[in-house]
């Protein structure tokens, strides 16, 4: 008689129980994220969309490959989760940086130019320098917002 009672508290209480993979990894399908799994493209991320998590492996459609990734759970290192796209000056000046120097090339172009048609020097150096702050001002709008990634797995703690 106790055995029966037992049984239906039980299914009651199943509902209840947390289950450990819902906790770790927490990310549902067609999430973007980007995985290091040391086992699988020498620790370099993978980035994808969250086809399926089962058991023991995350199912990805990566976005380098045609086909899906299967990759143990075991095996992940880090999982991050995309969340959109976010102003940055560090992307700012990386952009403003390669522009300045795409703009000094070709400032330094112009100068090899305007030397061999005998142009002053001076007009040489203010081609040079406006085309250089011109290409430094597109590299550092095209830079200027960066993906946001967040760090699911492992869980980040935050000092206390």
């Amino acid at each position: 008689m106790r055995k029966t009672m037992l049984i239906p508290i039980v299914f009651l209480l199943m509902p209840l129980a947390e289950l450990s993979a819902q906790d770790v990894w927490p990310v549902k399908p067609d999430d973007r994220v980007r995985v290091r799994a040391g086992a699988i493209d020498g620790g370099d991320f993978i980035r994808g969309h969250v086809e399926r998590l089962i058991a023991d492996t995350l199912i990805l459609r990566s976005d380098d490959r045609a086909a899906t990734v299967r990759i143990p759970l075991g095996s992940v290192e880090r999982l991050d989760v995309y969340r959109g796209r976010h102003l940055s000056g560090r992307s700012a000046l990386k952009g403003a940086g390669w522009g300045f120097l795409g703009g000094f090339a070709g400032g330094t172009i112009v100068w090899l130019i305007a030397q061999e048609a005998d142009a002053g020097a001076g007009e040489a150096f203010e081609i040079g320098a406006l085309v250089g702050a011109i290409s430094a001002g597109v590299g550092a709008f095209v830079k200027m917002s960066a993906d946001k990634w967040e760090q699911v797995y492992p869980p980040v703690t935050e000092p206390e």
